[in-house]
């Protein structure tokens, strides 16, 4: 049995939910842990709903810059996207959330973490990796794999019986699952779970619909092994990703630029997957951060219609050579040269 558990808390239903779960269950104290990352109004309501709850130690932590510094910029330095779309909102900011409730754990003399993310998405993977990286000895209590409840109607069951508020939506409703932070806001589940129906527009909050920068309507392989769709809204990720890859393309070599290209999906993946803290995901971003030393400069975009195009470029870095690449100017490239570069290529076509 635990002695003290830290539970990784939002406010929503699904935590309140299991907040009062593991205090009925466990009999002992349960802290509860929300991390800050930008997600604005939804905190609003977490510690009052805590207190309403009997919790005594009511822990909120501003880790927005934390969260930039350390995991957001890091990863878009690789022009992180996973499978072709996923900008990794809400896979980039759980490491950071598991790695400070276990040091929170700690600090309280808390033997036990427990999180509540359910037993078919990717984040019970990314919560729990990430804490067994920390302290391969924690406990871990994931409700969602071992009570009774098997249903988000069961939960609201519970939650009338103890009293336990439950958050609408804004048609009114018990709420589809949704994250946000700084970075961007994801939403899934309910009204989204058919692929073949349109997202309603109430579903965004951060994109209107006609200039809508950044909005993702995708069905994504979840490490566990099952398709989910997902409704992602990264304005300003998808703003900086455009913008950086412009500023690159004038200031890193062609090896590094593909050598990039290459590693990026098994980087995507391996943040996807939860493994942030793994040896093999410090060794990519080692590799991607050397390539980053010359990476400055300005950028000219436009925004239209839900497309950033980029208008122009430069860097006092810039590798581009305009002498080289002009048709009009005399430089010191012989295009002549260029017979023997193309007929060494092709020495494998010559039988």
């Amino acid at each position: 049995m635990p002695k003290k558990i830290v539970l990784a808390y939002s406010g929503g239903l699904d935590t309140s939910v299991i907040l009062k779960w593991l205090q009925l269950k466990y009999d002992c104290e349960v802290i509860t842990f929300t991390a800050d990352l930008g997600q604005g109004e939804e905190l609003a309501p977490v510690k009052s709903k805590a207190s309403s709850l009997g919790v005594k130690n009511i822990i909120i932590e501003n880790l927005q810059e934390e969260f930039v510094r350390d995991y957001v910029f890091p990863m878009f330095r690789a022009n992180t996207i996973y499978e072709g779309t996923y900008l990794l909102g809400t896979a980039i900011a759980r490491p950071l959330i598991a790695k400070r409730q276990v040091e929170i754990a700690k600090e309280a003399g808390a033997d036990t973490v427990a999180h509540g993310a359910t037993g078919k998405g990717n984040d019970q993977i990314r919560f729990e990796l990430g804490y067994y990286a920390i302290n391969p000895k924690i406990k871990v209590i994931a409700p969602w794999r071992e009570w009774e409840l098997s249903s988000r109607n069961e939960l609201i069951k519970f939650a009338e019986k103890y009293q336990i508020p439950i958050p609408k939506d804004k048609k009114g409703e018990p709420p589809f699952s949704t994250d946000a932070n700084l970075l961007h806001t994801s939403s899934e589940g309910k009204i989204l779970e058919d692929p073949w129906i349109p997202a309603p527009e109430h579903v965004f909050s951060r994109t209107k619909s006609l200039d809508g920068i950044g909005r993702v309507d995708m069905v994504e392989n979840r490490f566990i092994g099952m398709k989910s769709r997902g409704i992602y809204e990264t304005p300003g990720g998808t703003i900086l990703l455009v913008s950086r890859r412009a500023i690159e393309s004038i200031t890193i070599d062609i090896g590094q630029a593909h050598m990039k290209d290459e590693v990026m999906p098994k980087y995507a993946e391996l943040i996807y997957n939860g493994m942030w803290f793994s040896s093999e995901r410090k060794s990519l971003q080692e590799s991607i951060n050397h390539t980053q030393k010359n990476v400055s400069g300005d950028v000219k975009i436009k925004i239209y219609k839900g497309n950033v195009m980029v208008m122009g470029r430069k860097s006092k870095n810039s590798l581009y050579n305009a002498s080289l690449a002009s048709f009009d100017k005399n430089s010191d490239y012989s295009q002549q040269d260029a017979e023997g570069f193309i007929k060494i290529n092709a020495l494998k076509f010559r039988k």
